[in-house]
Formats: C-alpha cells, sequence, structure tokens
C-alpha cells in the first residue's frame, strides 16, 4: 500500500513554500520508504507529490501524521493538499479479479 501526498500551490507563494519544507525536515534524516518525491506545473500552478510505501496497518497512523504535518502550510494563501492511500497496480488487480 501507499500514501500518495499532493500539494498544489501558486508561484508567488514557492518561497513560502520551501522555506517550510526545509524548515519542517531539517532534523530528519531521509525517510527510506519515500518511492516518489517530485515537482511539477500543472494549470499555471506548481503540484508536489509524494509517495510512501506502508504497511497496511500503519496506513490510518501515516495518513495522521501526513495531515498534521501538511496543515503547518495551511498559513500559506492558496496552498492546497490531500492524503490519500492508494495500492500498486498488483495490489489493485487483486481487489478486482
Amino acid at each position: 500500500m501507499y500514501i500518495m501526498m499532493k500539494a498544489v500551490y501558486s508561484h508567488q507563494v514557492r518561497k513560502k513554500v520551501i522555506a517550510r519544507f526545509l524548515e519542517l525536515t531539517k532534523d530528519n534524516p531521509p525517510n527510506p520508504a519515500v518511492k516518489v518525491h517530485s515537482t511539477h506545473t500543472e494549470c499555471g500552478k506548481l503540484v508536489t507529490i509524494q509517495i510512501e510505501e506502508v504497511a497496511p496497518e500503519n496506513l490510518g497512523q501515516r495518513m495522521g501524521e501526513y495531515m498534521k504535518t501538511m496543515m503547518k502550510y495551511e498559513d500559506i494563501e492558496g496552498f492546497e493538499y490531500e492524503v490519500k492511500g492508494t495500492f500498486s497496480a498488483e495490489e489493485g488487480l487483486k481487489l478486482i479479479e
């Protein structure tokens, strides 16, 4: 199973978002469970996606931790995010067979 976090924000607030990210992660070593961390543009906004592999029994706890972390960006105007659990293609196919 995976947790996918998607954040969307305007170019005008990118420096605030980056500063907050660096502040929140400065004392944390890289998380080996994070499989993807990417940034691209979409409809004129910056989009950051992070995908972390997680054991199904830890999904609820990790989603709560992600949501608490993402709420630390709420004072940045126009910052939006979503956190959701998702399956790999193999896991998903097993559910619909």
